[in-house]
């Protein structure tokens, strides 16, 4: 595990053009959904006083007068999001395409990573779209039951201390579950590219593959996970104790905030290539076993 989370690393770093790539394209992305938002929602509310009052922080009762007086703009609001959703799916398939055929050929070339987003695209689809329905249907399985019947089941406890304990326990096993369905969706996509096995054929592979390798797959996700937590904590703490309140402040935290989600791109490549050694780790061992 150890080595995988070491190796995974030079690989993410090493892979600093690629990533580099991906940033851009967010960025662009972003911006552009960003203006064109922003172009639909300027004419409905133009210079409201009330949503200048939301600058000060989230406000229920500012957005209820939204609804009453400027109805257009929240449904271009909430209409609009499912759009967003989707083409944020689609070019976070291809993105991720491309960085995984970039680990598995071991050449973060700008040229092998367009071909594996595009010629990658429709199988990787089609497995987003079954771990999203999992994903889902778990997510529905596990909390709905809890939100929706948490009077009945506070009254059938001694005090509502031992509810809070509860919803601390199946909140570590939900992300657990998470993080398996995270190394296993990871490790379809790297067997598809491995072994030329149809869609269902890598799923059932990674499967087996992330659940006989349970304890070092999850234990490496998490120290991967730690990490992140330490830096996205220290920017926290960077930006409670100075503050942005000048200009150049204001123009520091932007960069040190893209650098941020920069350094996210780079450990998201770094995880998918730790998984990959891992793979190639036990498929070494077997190979050597069989001979």
């Amino acid at each position: 595990m150890l080595n995988a989370f070491v190796q995974g690393w030079k690989t993410g770093i090493s892979s600093w053009r690629v990533g580099l790539i991906v940033y851009v394209t967010q960025f662009l992305l972003a911006m552009v959904l960003g203006v064109l938002v922003a172009s639909e929602l300027i004419a409905p509310i133009e210079n409201s006083l009330e949503l200048k009052k939301l600058l000060n922080g989230y406000d229920h009762t500012v957005i209820s007068d939204l609804k009453n007086v400027h109805g257009d703009f929240m449904r271009i609001l909430t209409g609009g999001l499912p759009w967003l959703a989707l083409i944020w799916m689609i070019f976070s398939v291809f993105m991720n395409g491309g960085l995984l055929f970039t680990i598995q050929k071991k050449e973060p070339t700008w040229d092998i990573f367009w071909a594996g987003g595009a010629v990658f695209f429709v199988p990787f689809l089609q497995m987003g779209l079954f771990f999203l329905i999992i994903i889902l249907l778990l997510s529905v399985l596990i909390w709905a039951p809890l939100v929706s019947n948490w009077e009945s089941i506070i009254r059938s406890l001694p005090s509502e201390r031992e509810y809070v304990f509860i919803l601390i326990g199946v909140f570590f096993l939900y992300v657990l579950l998470m993080l398996f369905l995270f190394a296993w969706s990871v490790s379809s996509r790297l067997f598809y590219l491995k072994r030329n096995l149809s869609v269902l054929e890598s799923i059932k592979t990674a499967f087996h593959f992330v659940r006989k390798n349970f304890r070092s797959i999850e234990g490496m996700l998490i120290v991967f996970a730690f990490v992140q937590l330490i830096v996205v904590g220290l920017y926290w703490l960077l930006e409670s104790n100075l503050g942005m309140i000048s200009t150049l402040l204001i123009f520091v935290f932007f960069l040190i905030q893209q650098l941020l989600i920069f350094f996210r791109i780079i450990w998201r490549i770094s995880t998918y290539a730790a998984i990959n050694e891992l793979i190639e780790w036990r498929d070494n061992w077997f190979r050597e076993l069989i001979d």
